[in-house]
């Protein structure tokens, strides 16, 4: 994964109380999901905003760019090139050489300004990746980048001993860990299976294997060994049809299979060289623990890291939502959208193509996107969406997380609509521009969990959680929220 790099004025810009311009949050949005790129924020931009003047903006801006990524250990600017930059002699032009500093030994990939100094300075010092707003946004909203498939992937579970060990997916693997095909083979005599999915020419594209370790479980060759417990290994996670959500949606299996057979630790062995998978591990809560010794075919020896992810650990909640001081809003969603979103949902009331051939991707990601026609001013990042299914079920069903909301052509423009909401789901683009020139209210969310026991409306509006079917966007007050929670039975999933 690239860093990007942004500039003070922009943080100030993009994270301060004022309402914030369309380019702004165009440029947020696109890079919220991204696949290729990371936004990252300098150390001596932190300095640079301690000194904005107005105290109470300045606490608020501070508080909220603590959510980006800090550029480690960014170079220390030489005399050189401070000679050739000119001129230095202001604190702020100082962090302003800096950040082209960090662009030019290559610690970044771009940096993004609209400051017209910094612009006139990187085409002096034929600094090319230094790009305005507008040209950020070009360049982000580019055909070429990866989005979610049109055509959803299946992941079926088999047994092992119905995939071969000689197709092409396994040959890294094979060079990458000695006996490899030793250990395969054990594993198809054992009756074990694994979460797959095939590409179109009919070779695997992806591959989960997961494996529940006991106290008898030894860590001898962990530079720091693992205490003896019960924990969920990730044998092998391995995706090469990339583009389409696959290793989100494998990750949503991993995290259900650790919840349903109530196990709360989860570790993963990946080589250093992996960098995107290790991301996107990082990404939903899992933590560099120590090495592992790992042999590899030709007898060498090289070390893997060993990232381990506690799932009661409140600091990424994700699969446990913790409820706070959270807004909650309940959504109604018709038939056809609950099943393109949420397809465990209506599995004991209609046979999907999915029951059939296995899950498909796009139903089974993390992060989703819900359309509707009610706007809400009030709905903000972290709050709880509830959502019920109308028409056939008319029930309360699943529980998601906003990761934001917005009108549709608050964005700059509908090409840039599209690619963010494609990311998280399949929406015809006819429908997508219709919401676009119309303003449609757009909420992006992690799927958190389905309920246990689907609340009926009838039963809600008789506890009182609810008066009648609710037909648009509505809020609903923590006391109602907890009633259904019990009424739910989901507290293994849900911390209040």
């Amino acid at each position: 994964m690239e860093y990007i790099l942004l500039d003070t004025n922009i943080l100030i810009y993009r994270e301060g109380e004022k309402k914030l311009d369309k380019d702004i949050l165009t440029l947020s949005r696109l890079l919220m999901d991204s696949i290729e790129y990371k936004l990252v924020i300098h150390p001596l931009s932190i300095e640079e905003l301690k000194k904005y003047k107005d105290k109470d903006q300045r606490d608020v801006i501070i508080s909220k760019v603590s959510i980006y990524k800090l550029l480690e250990n960014p170079p220390k600017i030489d005399e050189k090139f401070l000679e050739e930059c000119g001129g230095g002699a202001n604190s702020h032009e100082y962090v302003d050489n800096n950040l082209l500093y960090a662009l030019k030994k290559n610690y970044v990939s771009y940096l993004i300004t609209n400051d017209k100094g910094i612009l006139k300075k990187a085409k002096r010092l034929g600094l090319k990746r230094v790009l305005s707003i507008t040209d950020a946004i070009h360049f982000l909203s580019k055909d070429e980048e990866l989005i979610l498939s049109r055509m959803p992937l299946i992941i079926k579970e088999k047994e092992l001993c119905e995939i071969s060990i000689n197709d092409p997916f396994f040959t890294d693997l094979k060079k990458d860990y000695a006996n490899f095909e030793k250990w395969y083979e054990k594993k198809q005599l054992q009756h074990k299976k694994a979460y797959v999915a095939f590409k179109e020419n009919g070779q695997l594209g992806a591959f989960l294997m997961l494996k529940i370790e006991d106290e008898r479980e030894g860590y001898d060759d962990f530079d720091v060994p693992l205490e003896r417990g019960k924990r969920i290994k990730v044998s092998t996670f391995k995706v090469v049809d990339n583009g389409k959500a696959i290793g989100e949606a494998l990750l949503k299996i991993m995290f259900d299979y650790a919840l349903a057979n109530g196990i709360h630790e989860i570790y993963i062995t990946i080589y250093d060289k992996h960098k995107r998978l290790i991301d996107l591990f990082k990404e939903y809560g899992f933590e560099f623990c120590t090495y592992k010794l790992t042999e590899k075919q030709i007898g060498t020896y090289e070390k893997e890291g060993v990232y381990i992810r506690k799932i009661s650990n409140d600091k990424v909640n994700y699969p446990i939502l913790k409820v706070d001081d959270q807004s909650v809003f309940i959504v109604p969603i018709q038939n056809e959208y609950c099943n393109m979103l949420f397809p465990d949902v209506l599995i004991s009331s209609q046979i999907s193509m999915s029951d059939l051939m296995g899950t498909s991707t796009y139903g089974n990601v993390i992060k989703k996107a819900y359309i509707c026609t009610r706007y809400s001013s009030k709905m903000k990042p972290g709050d709880i969406v509830v959502f019920y299914a109308s028409k056939s079920i008319k029930s309360i069903v699943c529980i998601g997380v906003v990761d934001d909301a917005f009108k549709a052509n608050e964005l700059d423009s509908c090409d840039a609509y599209k690619k963010v909401v494609k990311r998280r789901t399949v929406y015809e683009d006819s429908y997508l521009e219709n919401a676009y020139q119309k303003g449609f209210f757009t909420i992006l969310f992690k799927y958190y969990t389905k309920l246990d026991k689907y609340i009926k409306l009838e039963d809600a509006i008789r506890e009182g959680i609810i008066k009648m079917a609710p037909q648009s966007l509505q809020s609903l007050d923590r006391e109602k929220f907890k009633k259904l929670l019990e009424l739910a039975g989901t507290e293994n999933k849900i911390k209040i």
